[in-house]
């Protein structure tokens, strides 16, 4: 039972406490107001089933309770009630929309009569508006439907002959539905004559037999001007006061374009079926909700041993799978709009088969229009072995060129060193080389020069120097040689100061004193750069050459 609502209104605390402890037994859900003000406080709020008001109120009374009621809930059951001597007032409330009225201290039985008579009559409102409202919207489809129609719409005999036809009569037969309801042309004999039989057989005992039987047909019929149109009629039979069904109805289709269309789709599934069986590659179709295999090449059923067909894709393709594939991809296939996306390309290695493939999937749409799954998988296990080994071929060659490359570092480290040395070595020579010509042969070569007594043994000496510069020529502009400043005394004193000899053994030696060698010795600190060094120059000599 449904529990209605309603507000009770009284100033009357007793009254009220009275009525809604009666009703709340009843099975009522009561809401109470002292007053008229904190009625329509309550009634902007909420909704309810019912007003039970009280007609005499201080401030607002049940006049103005029973308008604002009926402004906000035109549906609402207001019943009123008033004392004695107020029966005027009361009839005054039914004539501005109050549903019943009461005497406010009748028996409790007569009350819930009313109440109950008022929530009959809300509920017959309320199925009549519902009754109401579907009928508008049957008439709104039924206009939209007759304005839209593009079929043929019928009724006739159980011989072919239309009682009534309506629609796209012309359009779909060159024949205007005079023609057909004048009992000139059944509708029969324009239906294809290879379809003409095949249609009745199966069905038209029972259409002639048992009452509303109904079913679906598709066949041809030629049109007034020789074309052929495939049409659906839609039939059933129609039973009189007898039970016996003498008459037929029905609605016809035009639905060449989708024949034809079918025709298309069945013709370029066989061709793209010749050219995938032609393939050495798996390829196979799934619906993309139920994974159901719709379609396998040959090359994938001799791989399997077996046809497919029908069965789960994750059941039947991969091993110890309770649920879809983790790595399926769907999701990948379509945008968030529903629209197919490229190709998704991978590679992914079969359990079950035990190989690698490299995978194109991508949606195409089936014969019904929706969109599947196809996936053709390319068997790529011998390329991957290839790969495998050329992988640690390539490992082995990097470890071998990382050791050669270290090797190599080693030896050019070595190298870098022996050459730095020979370098040096080189350059060493070098020096001595210039400064044994500088300090030794040169002053030996004035010293016999000043001499010679004879102009041809002067020119002997100066073609001896000559050479002797020409040896020394590619690296004595090379050499900054502290002794090539040097004046040949001071070069004769640098020299057996080297040799360890003392100042009075040199002054000997050169016929000189000993004041002019240490003179001799201080210009050679100096043009040595040992001035106010201490560095012994005998030990700076024996560096030198």
């Amino acid at each position: 039972m449904k529990k209605y609502k309603i507000l009770l209104v009284d100033d009357d605390i007793i009254v009220i406490k009275g009525i809604s402890l009666y009703l709340e037994q009843k099975g009522y859900h009561v809401f109470t107001a002292n007053s008229g003000r904190a009625a329509i406080e309550i009634l902007q709020t909420s909704t309810f089933d019912m007003v039970l008001t009280d007609l005499v109120m201080p401030d607002i009374d049940g006049f103005q309770v029973l308008k604002k009621a009926k402004k906000l809930y035109p549906e609402i059951m207001v019943l009123v009630m008033t004392g004695f001597g107020d029966v005027k007032f009361a009839i005054d409330c039914l004539r501005l929309g109050a549903d019943d009225y009461m005497l406010k201290h009748n028996e409790p039985e007569e009350m819930l009569f009313r109440v109950k008579s008022c929530l009959v009559k809300l509920e017959i409102k309320r199925k009549v508006k519902k009754i109401e409202k579907a009928l508008q919207e049957s008439e709104t489809r039924y206009r939209s439907f007759v304005e839209n129609f593009r079929g043929i719409a019928y009724r006739g005999k159980m011989d072919f002959t239309v009682i009534f036809f309506h629609g796209a009569v012309f359009e779909i037969t060159g024949y205007s539905k005079d023609e057909f309801v004048s009992g000139y042309l059944r509708w029969d004999q324009i239906i294809h004559p290879d379809d003409l039989c095949s249609i009745f057989i199966e069905n038209e005992k029972k259409l002639h037999t048992v009452p509303n039987y109904s079913y679906e047909r598709e066949y041809r019929i030629i049109r007034r001007d020789g074309k052929i149109r495939w049409v659906k009629e839609i039939i059933q039979n129609i039973c009189d006061e007898s039970g016996q069904p003498p008459d037929l109805q029905g609605v016809i289709y035009d639905i060449t374009d989708r024949r034809e269309a079918v025709e298309a789709l069945k013709y370029t599934k066989l061709q793209l079926e010749a050219i995938f069986n032609n393939l050495d590659s798996s390829i196979y179709i799934s619906d993309m909700k139920s994974y159901e295999i719709l379609f396998m090449n040959n090359h994938m059923k001799e791989l399997f041993g077996e046809d497919l067909t029908g069965n789960i894709c994750w059941k039947s393709i991969h091993n110890n799978q309770d649920g879809p594939c983790e790595f399926c991809t769907n999701n990948k296939l379509t945008d968030a709009d529903g629209n197919s996306t490229e190709p998704y390309i991978w590679e992914f290695y079969n359990q079950k088969l035990r190989k690698w493939y490299e995978l194109h999937d991508m949606v195409v749409p089936w014969l019904d229009g929706k969109l599947v799954r196809m996936e053709i998988a390319t068997d790529i296990t011998d390329r991957k072995q290839v790969e495998q080994k050329q992988d640690k071929i390539n490992e082995m060659l990097e470890d071998k060129v990382k050791e050669r490359t270290a090797n190599l570092e080693d030896m050019n480290t070595a190298l870098k060193v022996l050459l730095n040395k020979r370098e040096k070595d080189k350059k060493e020579i070098e020096e001595k080389q210039f400064a044994n010509y500088k300090l030794l042969i040169l002053p030996f070569i004035d010293q016999l020069r000043n001499s010679l007594t004879r102009k041809n043994q002067e020119d002997l000496i100066n073609i001896l120097e000559s050479e002797l510069k020409d040896i020394i020529s590619p690296f004595s502009k090379k050499l900054s040689d502290p002794l090539v400043n040097l004046t040949p005394t001071e070069i004769k004193v640098a020299s057996l100061i080297k040799l360890e000899k003392s100042n009075k053994e040199i002054a000997e030696i050169l016929n000189s004193s000993i004041h002019t060698i240490s003179h001799h010795r201080e210009n050679i600190r100096k043009k040595t750069g040992l001035k106010n060094k201490k560095i012994n120059l005998r030990s700076f000599l024996s560096t030198l050459y």
